[in-house]
This record gives C-alpha cells, sequence and structure tokens, in this order.
C-alpha cells in the first residue's frame, strides 16, 4: 500500500524507525572509520593515522586534536564535524566534504618542512608527512580560522563562504579553487599557485598573496584593503568592482599585469 494510504500515526512510527537504525560504522555507539587492519574510534584525539577508508566513511560528531596523517580518505563525509586542531599531513582526501565543519587550527599541511625535511617518501609518514591532498573537496561555510594548509594540494578545491582568517597557504597549489565570498582576512597565500582561482567577493583584507601565482584568477568585488601583491602574476585576472583603500591601498609592487582587468573595469598591462 502507498506511504500517501497510511494513517499518519504509521507513517510516523515507519520514519522513527528508520532513524533509529543504526550507522554502518558505529561500535559501542561510536562512530568508527576504516577498513581491514586499521579501525579507528572517532573522538577526541582519535589515533586515525594510516586508515583507509574511501567513499563511505560518514562523521558529523566531535574528534578534537584527532590524527588522521597519511590516511585515505578519499570521498569521505565530514559535514559539521568538528575536527579542530585535528592533523591531516599527508591524507588523500579528494572529494572529502567538510562543509559546516570547524577546523580551526586544523593541519593540512607538510609536517616534513617544519622539521626541516623535504622530499620525504610515504614510508616516513608520519611524523614527517608531505601536505594532504585536498583536490576537489568542498569546504563550503567551514571554519577555517588558523588552519594550515601549507604546500597542500587544492584543486578545484571549495572554499565558498568560509571563515579562513589567519589562514597559511604558503606554497599549497589551488589550481581553479573556489573562495568566492570567503572571509580570508590576514591569510597568507605567499608562493601559492592558484591560477584562475575564484575570489570574486571575498574579503582579503590584510591577506599577503606576495609572490603567489594569480594569473587568470577572478578577483572581482574582492576587499582588498592593505592587501600585498607584492610580485605576484596577475596576469589576465580580473579585478573589477575590487575594494580598494585610499588610506590603506593594496600593494602591487613588482606586480606582474598582463591583459589585467583592474577595478574601473580597464585593462592594463601596467599597473591599477
Amino acid at each position: 500500500m502507498s506511504s500517501r494510504f497510511l494513517p499518519a500515526f504509521l507513517v510516523s512510527c515507519v520514519a522513527a524507525a528508520a532513524l533509529a537504525v543504526p550507522m554502518v560504522g558505529q561500535a559501542g555507539g561510536h562512530v568508527t572509520i576504516g577498513k581491514g587492519a586499521k579501525i579507528c574510534v572517532m573522538k577526541n584525539k582519535a589515533d586515525c593515522r594510516n586508515v583507509s577508508h574511501k567513499w563511505s566513511a560518514v562523521f558529523h560528531g566531535k574528534a578534537n586534536k584527532a590524527k588522521f596523517q597519511a590516511a585515505k580518505l578519499k570521498g569521505a563525509d565530514f559535514r559539521g564535524a568538528d575536527l579542530k586542531k585535528s592533523k591531516f599531513a599527508g591524507a588523500k582526501m579528494k572529494y572529502v566534504n567538510f562543509t559546516a565543519a570547524n577546523l580551526r587550527k586544523t593541519k593540512f599541511g607538510s609536517s616534513a618542512k617544519s622539521a626541516g625535511r623535504t622530499n620525504v617518501s610515504s614510508d616516513a609518514c608520519p611524523p614527517y608527512c608531505p601536505a594532504a591532498n585536498l583536490d576537489q573537496a568542498n569546504m563550503t561555510d567551514a571554519d577555517l580560522t588558523n588552519a594550515d594548509f601549507a604546500g597542500a594540494s587544492l584543486t578545484q578545491t571549495t572554499f565558498t563562504g568560509a571563515t579562513a582568517e589567519y589562514a597559511i597557504f604558503s606554497s599549497a597549489s589551488g589550481y581553479g579553487a573556489n573562495f568566492s565570498n570567503a572571509t580570508l582576512t590576514y591569510a597568507d597565500f605567499t608562493y601559492g599557485t592558484f591560477q584562475s582561482a575564484n575570489f570574486n567577493g571575498a574579503n582579503l583584507m590584510f591577506a599577503e598573496m606576495m609572490l603567489s601565482n594569480l594569473s587568470g584568477a577572478d578577483l572581482r568585488n574582492a576587499v582588498l584593503t592593505g592587501t600585498s601583491f607584492r610580485d605576484a602574476d596577475l596576469s589576465d585576472a580580473n579585478l573589477t568592482g575590487a575594494e580598494i583603500s585610499a588610506e590603506l591601498p593594496a600593494d602591487f609592487s613588482g606586480a606582474t599585469f598582463s591583459n589585467t582587468v583592474c577595478p574601473d573595469g580597464t585593462a592594463t598591462n601596467d599597473t591599477c
């Protein structure tokens, strides 16, 4: 019989029963991730290093200061999760959904670089990990305050509406990344590669874009008060409607302009 012919109380009971079905990956009331020999119980300070759980890992709870170094979590669903101060260096996390997650002070950057090591193999991770791979991950509306993405792979990653004040994106690779309407005040993009990235409507007040590759970037309607573009590549970038303060102007010293569209809509090969 179709549900539209069922009594209202029976429909409610069926819905309640469906909600009561335990989630896959729960044990003893706790969500677990990982398949095979390595299983991780998601909780504060959880040790999830080297776990492998592709496409079906789901967690929306709290796991502050958790360790995910070298984990393989492709396509994981962490929407709304509280993962503050967790570590993801060396993790493979393409297509992960972090929408509205709390990722304050979370580290996705390389732990090898901070230890003065380079060219670290996967066998050395952890403790010496390369930066995380977050290609095409979704961080819409996430809290990324003070998060560390140094050296991370962020190709076509979505940061729309995210709060990333003081976040570190130095040396990161973010071709086609979407930062539209994100709050990026005091964020550090130094030496980053963000070709064709979308910063439309983003707040980049006092952000450091020095020596970064922003060729083809969309900076329309962005707030650029006190933003540093020193020696950055702004070839083919579009700054139409960008907000540049007369009192605290953006610094374009040494920047490359080639077919760059200035805030007033005029194209230039010189400077705005």
